[in-house]
Protein backbone atom coordinates (compact mmCIF):
# COMPACT_ATOMS: atom_id res chain seq x y z
CA UNK A 1 0.00 0.00 0.00
CA UNK A 2 1.28 3.55 -0.83
CA UNK A 3 2.20 5.87 1.96
CA UNK A 4 0.63 8.93 2.12
CA UNK A 5 2.71 11.70 1.08
CA UNK A 6 3.33 14.37 3.74
CA UNK A 7 3.41 18.28 3.07
CA UNK A 8 2.91 21.65 4.21
CA UNK A 9 -0.58 22.15 3.13
CA UNK A 10 -2.74 21.36 0.83
CA UNK A 11 -5.32 23.38 -1.38
CA UNK A 12 -8.12 20.99 0.13
CA UNK A 13 -6.42 21.91 3.88
CA UNK A 14 -6.97 25.63 3.16
CA UNK A 15 -10.25 25.37 2.26
CA UNK A 16 -11.10 23.51 4.82
CA UNK A 17 -9.50 26.08 7.46
CA UNK A 18 -11.46 28.79 5.03
CA UNK A 19 -14.96 27.09 5.25
CA UNK A 20 -15.34 26.74 1.72
CA UNK A 21 -17.13 23.98 1.06
CA UNK A 22 -17.65 24.66 -2.55
CA UNK A 23 -14.14 24.52 -2.91
CA UNK A 24 -13.90 21.27 -0.93
CA UNK A 25 -16.35 19.79 -2.92
CA UNK A 26 -15.01 20.63 -6.07
CA UNK A 27 -11.31 19.56 -5.02
CA UNK A 28 -12.42 16.35 -3.64
CA UNK A 29 -14.51 15.46 -6.93
CA UNK A 30 -10.99 15.77 -8.99
CA UNK A 31 -9.44 13.53 -6.76
CA UNK A 32 -8.06 15.38 -4.25
CA UNK A 33 -6.28 13.07 -1.12
CA UNK A 34 -8.56 13.50 1.56
CA UNK A 35 -5.83 11.78 4.30
CA UNK A 36 -3.04 14.00 2.93
CA UNK A 37 -1.11 14.91 5.64
CA UNK A 38 0.69 18.08 6.28
CA UNK A 39 3.82 18.67 8.28
CA UNK A 40 2.18 18.36 11.64
CA UNK A 41 0.43 14.86 10.81
CA UNK A 42 -2.77 16.62 10.12
CA UNK A 43 -5.24 15.92 7.48
CA UNK A 44 -8.30 18.29 5.95
CA UNK A 45 -10.29 17.00 8.48
CA UNK A 46 -8.35 18.04 11.36
CA UNK A 47 -8.00 21.58 9.67
CA UNK A 48 -12.09 21.82 10.09
CA UNK A 49 -12.40 21.74 13.82
CA UNK A 50 -12.80 25.49 14.34
CA UNK A 51 -15.75 25.47 11.76
CA UNK A 52 -19.39 26.51 13.17
CA UNK A 53 -20.57 24.59 10.11
CA UNK A 54 -20.21 20.97 9.51
CA UNK A 55 -20.50 20.94 5.80
CA UNK A 56 -17.11 20.71 5.09
CA UNK A 57 -16.19 17.93 7.72
CA UNK A 58 -19.53 16.30 6.44
CA UNK A 59 -18.40 16.19 2.82
CA UNK A 60 -14.81 15.30 3.75
CA UNK A 61 -16.48 11.93 5.82
CA UNK A 62 -18.59 10.90 2.33
CA UNK A 63 -14.67 10.04 0.52
CA UNK A 64 -13.90 7.96 4.06
CA UNK A 65 -11.94 11.00 5.62
CA UNK A 66 -10.39 9.22 8.80
CA UNK A 67 -12.61 10.08 11.58
CA UNK A 68 -10.20 9.42 14.27
CA UNK A 69 -6.77 10.43 12.49
CA UNK A 70 -4.16 12.02 15.32
CA UNK A 71 -1.44 14.11 14.44
CA UNK A 72 1.99 14.14 15.73
CA UNK A 73 1.10 15.49 19.05
CA UNK A 74 -1.85 13.10 19.30
CA UNK A 75 -4.58 15.39 18.61
CA UNK A 76 -7.79 14.08 16.60
CA UNK A 77 -10.55 16.39 14.72
CA UNK A 78 -12.72 15.66 17.98
CA UNK A 79 -10.49 16.96 20.78
CA UNK A 80 -9.34 20.27 18.40
CA UNK A 81 -13.37 20.28 18.35
CA UNK A 82 -13.71 20.54 22.28
CA UNK A 83 -10.44 22.63 22.49
CA UNK A 84 -12.20 25.33 20.15
CA UNK A 85 -15.46 24.80 22.36
CA UNK A 86 -17.29 24.19 19.18
CA UNK A 87 -19.96 22.15 20.32
CA UNK A 88 -21.47 21.85 16.61
CA UNK A 89 -18.84 19.90 15.30
CA UNK A 90 -18.71 17.96 18.54
CA UNK A 91 -21.95 16.49 18.38
CA UNK A 92 -22.20 15.91 15.07
CA UNK A 93 -18.11 14.61 15.03
CA UNK A 94 -19.57 11.59 17.50
CA UNK A 95 -23.02 11.36 15.56
CA UNK A 96 -20.93 9.70 12.92
CA UNK A 97 -18.59 7.59 15.32
CA UNK A 98 -15.50 9.53 16.61
CA UNK A 99 -14.47 7.99 19.50
CA UNK A 100 -15.18 9.56 22.26
CA UNK A 101 -13.07 8.02 24.63
CA UNK A 102 -9.52 8.81 22.19
CA UNK A 103 -6.71 10.08 24.32
CA UNK A 104 -3.91 12.40 23.05
CA UNK A 105 -0.15 12.18 23.44
CA UNK A 106 0.29 12.98 26.90
CA UNK A 107 -3.31 10.83 27.17
CA UNK A 108 -5.56 13.54 27.88
CA UNK A 109 -9.31 12.89 27.14
CA UNK A 110 -11.79 14.95 25.23
CA UNK A 111 -13.27 14.84 28.80
CA UNK A 112 -10.02 16.38 30.19
CA UNK A 113 -10.26 19.14 27.75
CA UNK A 114 -13.31 19.68 28.47
CA UNK A 115 -12.89 20.64 32.15
CA UNK A 116 -9.32 22.46 31.33
CA UNK A 117 -11.24 24.81 28.29
CA UNK A 118 -14.56 25.21 30.85
CA UNK A 119 -16.11 24.04 28.24
CA UNK A 120 -19.21 22.58 30.24
CA UNK A 121 -21.90 21.94 28.10
CA UNK A 122 -19.42 19.78 25.98
CA UNK A 123 -18.91 17.96 28.87
CA UNK A 124 -22.51 17.82 29.38
CA UNK A 125 -22.97 15.62 26.10
CA UNK A 126 -19.68 13.66 26.19
CA UNK A 127 -21.29 12.20 29.26
CA UNK A 128 -24.31 11.59 27.86
CA UNK A 129 -22.49 10.06 25.14
CA UNK A 130 -20.32 7.77 27.51
CA UNK A 131 -17.14 9.42 27.52
CA UNK A 132 -15.07 8.14 30.23
CA UNK A 133 -14.68 11.15 33.41
CA UNK A 134 -12.47 8.56 35.21
CA UNK A 135 -9.20 8.11 32.88
CA UNK A 136 -5.39 9.31 34.10
CA UNK A 137 -3.29 11.48 31.79
CA UNK A 138 0.71 10.68 31.70
CA UNK A 139 0.66 12.50 35.22
CA UNK A 140 -2.03 10.02 36.33
CA UNK A 141 -4.41 13.33 36.81
CA UNK A 142 -7.63 12.95 36.06
CA UNK A 143 -10.66 15.29 35.28
CA UNK A 144 -11.31 16.03 38.74
CA UNK A 145 -7.88 16.44 39.04
CA UNK A 146 -8.14 19.29 36.58
CA UNK A 147 -11.37 20.52 37.68
CA UNK A 148 -10.31 21.55 41.05
CA UNK A 149 -7.24 23.16 40.23
CA UNK A 150 -9.40 25.53 37.70
CA UNK A 151 -11.89 26.87 40.00
CA UNK A 152 -8.71 28.55 41.59
CA UNK A 153 -5.86 31.51 41.39
CA UNK A 154 -3.51 29.51 38.89
CA UNK A 155 -2.22 31.00 35.84
CA UNK A 156 -3.00 29.16 32.74
CA UNK A 157 -0.36 28.02 31.09
CA UNK A 158 -2.03 28.15 27.03
CA UNK A 159 -3.15 31.57 26.02
CA UNK A 160 -5.35 29.96 23.53
CA UNK A 161 -7.15 28.52 26.93
CA UNK A 162 -10.33 30.80 28.14
CA UNK A 163 -10.36 30.70 31.83
CA UNK A 164 -14.17 30.93 33.41
CA UNK A 165 -13.86 29.97 37.19
CA UNK A 166 -17.95 30.04 37.83
CA UNK A 167 -17.88 27.28 35.00
CA UNK A 168 -14.61 25.06 36.10
CA UNK A 169 -17.03 24.95 39.78
CA UNK A 170 -20.03 23.91 37.37
CA UNK A 171 -17.56 21.20 35.61
CA UNK A 172 -16.47 19.71 38.99
CA UNK A 173 -20.01 19.59 40.33
CA UNK A 174 -21.08 17.63 37.31
CA UNK A 175 -18.20 15.47 37.49
CA UNK A 176 -19.07 14.75 41.46
CA UNK A 177 -22.79 13.91 40.46
CA UNK A 178 -21.34 11.30 38.25
CA UNK A 179 -19.81 9.60 40.94
CA UNK A 180 -16.41 9.74 39.58
CA UNK A 181 -14.00 8.59 42.51
CA UNK A 182 -13.12 11.49 44.70
CA UNK A 183 -10.04 10.27 46.16
CA UNK A 184 -8.02 9.28 42.93
CA UNK A 185 -4.20 9.82 42.82
CA UNK A 186 -2.16 11.46 40.45
CA UNK A 187 1.83 10.06 40.10
CA UNK A 188 2.32 11.72 43.02
CA UNK A 189 -0.15 10.40 45.45
CA UNK A 190 -2.16 13.62 45.31
CA UNK A 191 -5.96 14.03 45.47
CA UNK A 192 -7.98 16.47 43.91
CA UNK A 193 -8.11 18.70 47.16
CA UNK A 194 -4.59 19.36 47.16
CA UNK A 195 -4.80 20.37 43.93
CA UNK A 196 -7.63 22.73 44.60
CA UNK A 197 -5.67 23.87 48.62
CA UNK A 198 -2.39 24.07 45.82
CA UNK A 199 -4.50 26.63 43.40
CA UNK A 200 -6.15 28.57 45.47
CA UNK A 201 -9.81 26.90 45.42
CA UNK A 202 -11.52 27.72 48.18
CA UNK A 203 -15.08 26.70 46.78
CA UNK A 204 -13.73 23.47 45.35
CA UNK A 205 -12.38 22.56 48.26
CA UNK A 206 -15.95 22.80 50.04
CA UNK A 207 -16.94 20.81 47.30
CA UNK A 208 -14.95 18.27 47.37
CA UNK A 209 -15.09 17.49 51.34
CA UNK A 210 -18.57 17.88 51.12
CA UNK A 211 -18.56 14.70 48.83
CA UNK A 212 -15.98 13.00 51.01
CA UNK A 213 -12.99 13.67 49.65
CA UNK A 214 -10.41 13.39 52.82
CA UNK A 215 -8.36 16.47 53.50
CA UNK A 216 -5.73 15.25 55.52
CA UNK A 217 -4.67 12.68 52.39
CA UNK A 218 -0.56 12.67 52.57
CA UNK A 219 1.00 13.10 49.08
CA UNK A 220 4.58 11.24 48.37
CA UNK A 221 6.45 13.70 50.55
CA UNK A 222 3.91 13.94 52.84
CA UNK A 223 2.68 17.38 52.29
CA UNK A 224 -1.12 17.65 52.73
CA UNK A 225 -3.42 20.33 51.01
CA UNK A 226 -2.85 22.70 54.27
CA UNK A 227 0.97 22.65 53.65
CA UNK A 228 -0.23 23.60 50.26
CA UNK A 229 -1.90 26.36 50.28
CA UNK A 230 0.11 27.19 53.09
CA UNK A 231 3.06 27.30 50.96
CA UNK A 232 1.46 29.78 48.79
CA UNK A 233 -0.62 31.91 50.91
CA UNK A 234 -4.29 30.74 50.44
CA UNK A 235 -5.79 32.30 53.25
CA UNK A 236 -9.19 31.06 52.80
CA UNK A 237 -8.26 27.82 51.93
CA UNK A 238 -6.44 27.32 54.96
CA UNK A 239 -8.87 28.92 57.20
CA UNK A 240 -11.20 25.88 55.88
CA UNK A 241 -9.18 23.13 56.42
CA UNK A 242 -8.92 24.25 59.33
CA UNK A 243 -12.29 25.49 60.85
CA UNK A 244 -14.58 23.20 58.43
CA UNK A 245 -12.36 20.14 57.88
CA UNK A 246 -10.70 20.16 61.31
CA UNK A 247 -6.83 19.74 59.57
CA UNK A 248 -4.52 20.10 62.66
CA UNK A 249 -2.57 23.23 62.24
CA UNK A 250 0.73 21.26 63.32
CA UNK A 251 -0.10 18.27 61.06
CA UNK A 252 3.20 16.93 59.68
CA UNK A 253 4.83 16.01 56.55
CA UNK A 254 7.81 13.10 56.22
CA UNK A 255 10.12 15.40 57.25
CA UNK A 256 8.19 16.52 60.15
CA UNK A 257 7.53 19.68 58.95
CA UNK A 258 4.53 21.48 59.88
CA UNK A 259 2.91 23.66 57.68
CA UNK A 260 4.29 26.93 58.81
CA UNK A 261 8.21 25.23 57.97
CA UNK A 262 6.73 26.01 54.27
CA UNK A 263 5.27 29.69 54.93
CA UNK A 264 8.22 30.89 56.72
CA UNK A 265 10.56 29.52 53.77
CA UNK A 266 8.43 30.78 51.13
CA UNK A 267 7.79 34.36 52.67
CA UNK A 268 4.54 33.78 53.22
CA UNK A 269 3.71 36.69 56.11
CA UNK A 270 0.00 36.52 56.08
CA UNK A 271 -0.22 32.65 56.09
CA UNK A 272 2.45 32.79 59.15
CA UNK A 273 -0.03 34.92 61.02
CA UNK A 274 -3.08 32.81 60.25
CA UNK A 275 -1.13 29.59 61.38
CA UNK A 276 -0.28 31.11 64.62
CA UNK A 277 -3.67 32.65 64.87
CA UNK A 278 -4.71 29.32 65.10
CA UNK A 279 -1.86 27.87 67.28
CA UNK A 280 1.20 26.45 65.41
CA UNK A 281 3.89 25.20 67.61
CA UNK A 282 7.05 26.91 67.09
CA UNK A 283 8.90 24.82 68.97
CA UNK A 284 8.17 21.76 66.22
CA UNK A 285 11.65 19.95 65.34
CA UNK A 286 11.72 18.19 62.01
CA UNK A 287 14.02 15.38 60.98
CA UNK A 288 16.98 17.40 60.65
CA UNK A 289 16.12 19.31 63.83
CA UNK A 290 15.52 22.70 62.48
CA UNK A 291 12.32 25.08 63.42
CA UNK A 292 10.69 26.88 61.43
CA UNK A 293 13.06 29.99 62.22
CA UNK A 294 15.79 28.05 60.88
CA UNK A 295 13.92 27.60 57.18
CA UNK A 296 12.77 31.17 57.61
CA UNK A 297 16.76 32.58 58.45
CA UNK A 298 18.24 30.12 56.13
CA UNK A 299 16.09 31.48 53.24
CA UNK A 300 16.35 35.37 54.19
CA UNK A 301 12.62 35.77 54.98
CA UNK A 302 12.65 39.05 57.77
CA UNK A 303 9.65 39.70 57.55
CA UNK A 304 8.57 36.39 58.36
CA UNK A 305 11.52 36.03 61.71
CA UNK A 306 9.49 39.49 63.00
CA UNK A 307 6.34 37.29 62.91
CA UNK A 308 7.39 34.31 64.03
CA UNK A 309 9.75 36.35 66.90
CA UNK A 310 6.68 37.97 68.37
CA UNK A 311 5.46 34.90 69.73
CA UNK A 312 8.09 35.24 72.44
CA UNK A 313 8.85 31.60 71.66
CA UNK A 314 12.32 29.95 72.31
CA UNK A 315 14.48 31.25 68.97
CA UNK A 316 17.55 29.49 70.66
CA UNK A 317 16.70 25.90 69.82
CA UNK A 318 19.45 23.87 68.17
CA UNK A 319 19.06 22.03 65.42
CA UNK A 320 20.68 17.92 65.04
CA UNK A 321 23.88 19.76 63.97
CA UNK A 322 23.93 22.05 66.97
CA UNK A 323 23.40 24.94 64.48
CA UNK A 324 21.19 27.92 65.73
CA UNK A 325 19.39 29.88 63.71
CA UNK A 326 21.67 32.75 62.78
CA UNK A 327 24.17 30.03 62.05
CA UNK A 328 21.19 29.12 58.64
CA UNK A 329 21.64 32.56 57.65
CA UNK A 330 25.40 32.51 57.61
CA UNK A 331 25.71 29.25 56.78
CA UNK A 332 22.98 30.65 53.41
CA UNK A 333 24.65 34.28 53.27
CA UNK A 334 21.91 35.46 54.64
CA UNK A 335 23.42 38.47 56.86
Amino acid sequence: MASIPTIEITPLMLACQNNNPDDVKSMLSKGAAVDAKDSNDRTALLHCAENIERECIELLLSYNAQINHQDKDGYCCLHLAVICGNLTVVQYLVKMGADVNISDGEMHSAIHWSVVCGHDEILEFLLENNADPETADIHGAYPIHYAAQMCGQIDIWDESISRNQSKSLVILKKLIDQKVKIDVEDFDQRNAIIWAASSGSSEALLELFAAGSDPNKHEKDGLTALHCAASRGHLECMKILIEQCKTSVDIMDNNNCTPIFYAATLGQVNACNLLLKYGSNLHVQDCKGRTAYHCAAAKGQLKCLKVLCRKNSDIWLRNRRGDFPIHEAYYNKQM
